[in-house]
């Protein structure tokens, strides 16, 4: 036991010798404070290995943590790591980190470490800096990731990125902005929880549907914003969007604007339509087709067949035939039903080109409807997209009122009005909420302009209005965050 306790004090003594020497040479090294922390790593380093049990009875491990914080602290004091030169400080930082981790048997210590030197500097980059500019973040991100803990780089994303990313979403105008979204969404996809990247779909949903309620589909615009999420979204969450603010209005194209009239046409609209294929379900897209558009392609037909026509008429109709094939992209044109449609306006020119009735092939198209419906449908179903109608079910509006209502109950909880509490809701998010005399009043009610939205109160509910494309439009109870949307 003497023997032992005689060895340890020599062990010790070795140990303390070789850390004063180290800091002796630490303050003698040129380079700066990395530099000395790297002698001090060699040190460390050495004694850890060959004197391990005194490190662990004698606690060397916060010696260390002492003098290499200290060190760490100094190198860190002046870093900007998304300024110029700063990223040249971050590359020399990254190793001397994984060199600390990998000297620290507790883990404790190592994020003590990390907390009380690099992670300020980190944060506050991160907290300052234009996120749409995503470049410097992301590459300080990546590099600093490789000497932090799991906990503190899902820390740093979660409470330093995400808030930031949301903020600026929160600030986004879809109907303004000239960039679009996923241009500066989409690089963080692969660093981002998915919770939080679900939220922050969430609110990117909600204002593309909110400036897509004066959305005319003419307008391309919209396909430029929601096709890079095709594959992104959740189907269902894609579905949900397509069905409340796409399809509806790609359906109305369709039935009132898309003439088929070989004397004047104009395909402009069709092809509006049939650009969305590359986002929209096909079976939802030819379910459109097959109802409002093949009806009048194969009657147009039928009667310029049956008309009197000169000599080169079969001729005109092959070339008006071709060119309205040629609009359907090739990926619509294999959906079975639209190659049964189009096939049966080639039967209906090979009947005329032989003298034979156009009634037996009209007549056969009819009897087909009924079961092509229903195969339409079980492909929706199969995909867990069954159709929808383009307005609001009673489910849905029944949730609306809902959410509106508990807007009411939330302003009593407080001891406010209704009024008061949306005028106070209004002031925290800068939005200008002010009576609007010139719009008289709405049942009974003044009406108020909040940001971009006309709304009234009445009983326990917000009214606000939304605009219809082509015009006019409709009264519909809403939840703040709902209004909140509407008004940027």
């Amino acid at each position: 036991r003497v023997d032992v306790g005689k060895r340890r004090a020599e062990n010790l003594a070795m140990v303390v010798g070789v850390v004063v020497k180290a800091r002796e040479q630490a303050g003698k090294t040129e380079g700066g404070r990395l530099a000395e922390a790297n002698v001090l790593l060699d040190a460390f380093e050495f004694i850890t290995e060959k004197y391990r049990q005194e490190c662990t009875i004698y606690g060397v491990d916060r010696v260390a943590m002492a003098l290499l914080g200290d060190r760490l602290q100094k190198a860190v004091a002046g870093w900007r790591p998304l300024l110029p030169g700063g990223n040249g400080t971050t590359l020399e930082l990254v190793p001397v980190l994984r060199r600390c981790r990998r000297l620290f048997v507790s883990e404790g210590l190592y994020k003590q470490l990390v907390e009380t030197t690099v992670l300020s500097p980190i944060s506050l980059a991160l907290s300052s800096c234009e996120m749409r500019k995503f470049a410097g973040p992301i590459s300080l991100i990546e590099t600093i990731k490789m000497a932090l803990l799991p906990e503190i780089h899902t820390y740093i994303l979660t409470n330093v990125v995400v808030p930031r990313l949301r903020n600026e979403l929160n600030m986004w105008n879809p109907t303004r902005d000239q960039v679009p979204v996923h241009t500066w969404i989409h690089p963080w996809l692969d660093l981002l929880p998915q919770a939080a990247l679900e939220a922050i779909f969430a609110i990117i949903r909600s204002k593309l549907q909110a400036a897509l309620f004066v959305w005319r589909p003419m307008d391309s615009s919209a396909l430029v914003l929601v096709e890079p999420w095709k594959d992104v979204w959740k189907r269902r969450h894609m579905w949900e969007f397509l069905s409340r603010s796409i399809l509806p209005k790609l359906r109305t194209l369709c039935q009132n604007t898309v003439v088929v009239n070989p004397s004047a046409e104009n395909p402009k609209p069709f092809v509006a339509v049939v650009k969305w294929h590359t986002v929209v379900p096909h079976h939802a897209l030819v379910s459109i087709l097959f109802h409002h558009f093949f009806p009048k392609w194969l009657g147009a037909l039928a009667r310029w067949l049956r008309a009197p026509g000169g000599p080169n008429k079969f001729e005109q109709v092959a070339r008006w035939y071709k060119g309205w094939r040629e609009l359907i992209p090739p990926t619509l044109l294999t959906h079975p039903i639209v190659e049964t449609q189009v096939r049966k306006g080639l039967d209906l020119m090979n009947a005329a080109v032989n003298d034979q009735p156009l009634e037996p092939i009209l007549t056969s198209l009819g009897k087909a409807f009924p079961a092509q419906q229903a195969a339409l449908r079980r492909e929706a179903n199969a995909a867990g997209e069954g159709v929808k109608s383009s307005a609001p079910g009673a489910a849905e509006a029944a949730a609306r009122a809902a959410r509106a209502r508990r807007v009411a109950a939330s302003a009593a909880a407080g001891g406010l009005s209704l009024r008061e509490a949306l005028e106070r809701f209004a002031a925290r998010n800068s939005i200008e909420f002010v009576p609007n005399p010139k719009k008289g009043l709405r049942e009974g009610c003044p009406v108020y302009t909040f940001g971009r939205r006309s709304v009234y109160i009445k009983g326990k509910s917000v009214f606000a209005h939304v605009p219809k494309a082509g015009g006019g439009g409709e009264w519909m109870p809403v939840a703040l965050d709902e209004l909140l949307s509407m008004a940027k």
